[in-house]
């Protein structure tokens, strides 16, 4: 879940580098002179325009989430490419045909190269704040089924909320795909060597005995222990949860 005001701020930044763009090329295609005052109005009005309706349809993205440079690049792109389609079509929607192109281009690349290294520096200084917050946590995931690996899913798309150091699993070995630490029986030997403060209980609901040890243990060390109710294991089908009155109902 992302909050409001780094929403806000993202943008705010976006279209101050926009327009740091654009009165650089503003000061050297056209000078400091009134003659040229419309045009660069004219201008100005348009690219925030375009880029806030870009902004906006683009409000779904997870700036936070944890992925690679490359595809983080290949989102940029998409989105400078997505906000030169709509300046252009909206130019020519209203009859707004004294605008250089050279002056248009140009800002479009600075701002793609202003945004594309400030982007990185801010969203390195959100996470870090978000780390120093309370919710921020490092959290080992008892069960690496099916239950376990959407806990880690979470963590990877919302990196604010903390990290995932492993898994413990009983029948499960280690991949390239997970990081099994060792056994479920070797929670304090993991917990005296790696430092988490929260420990995901992935388990099914037949673990009973194995499920209440790891909460005392947990407890014991000072890690907050999180209990995902794992019905797969239990019934080994598909099913659904619906909630009537004031409890839960699974339908299978």
């Amino acid at each position: 879940m992302r909050d409001r005001e780094v929403l806000l701020m993202l943008l705010l930044v976006d279209l101050l580098l926009l327009n740091l763009s654009f009165v650089i090329v503003a000061y050297v295609h056209y000078g400091i002179t009134y003659a040229h005052f419309e045009i660069i109005r004219t201008t100005f009005i348009l690219l925030n325009l375009s880029w806030v309706l870009i902004y906006l349809f683009f409000i779904s993205d997870n700036p936070l989430e944890r992925s690679p440079f490359t595809e983080k690049l290949k989102t940029h792109t998409i989105k400078l490419a997505a906000f030169l389609s709509t300046a252009s079509v909206l130019a020519l929607a209203l009859n707004i045909d004294e605008i250089s192109r050279i002056a248009f281009f140009s800002t479009i690349a600075y701002f793609y190269f202003f945004r594309l290294v400030a982007t990185q520096f801010i969203l390195r200084y959100l996470k870090i704040k978000k780390q120093n917050k309370y919710n921020y946590s490092r959290s080992l995931i008892v069960g690496a089924g099916r239950s376990g690996e959407q806990a880690e899913a979470f963590f990877d798309k919302n990196p604010e909320y903390g990290e995932v150091i492993g898994f413990l699993d009983d029948h499960i070995t280690s991949t390239s795909q997970n990081n099994i630490l060792g056994k479920i029986d070797d929670f304090q030997d993991v917990f005296d060597k790696t430092s988490f403060d929260q420990v995901i209980i992935a388990l099914p609901m037949v673990d009973k005995a194995k499920i209440l040890k790891l909460v005392d243990t947990a407890e014991y060390n000072g890690v907050r222990p999180r209990i995902i109710p794992d019905y797969y294991g239990l019934f080994q089908r598909s099913f659904e949860m619906e909630k009537n009155w004031a409890i839960f109902l699974l339908l299978i």
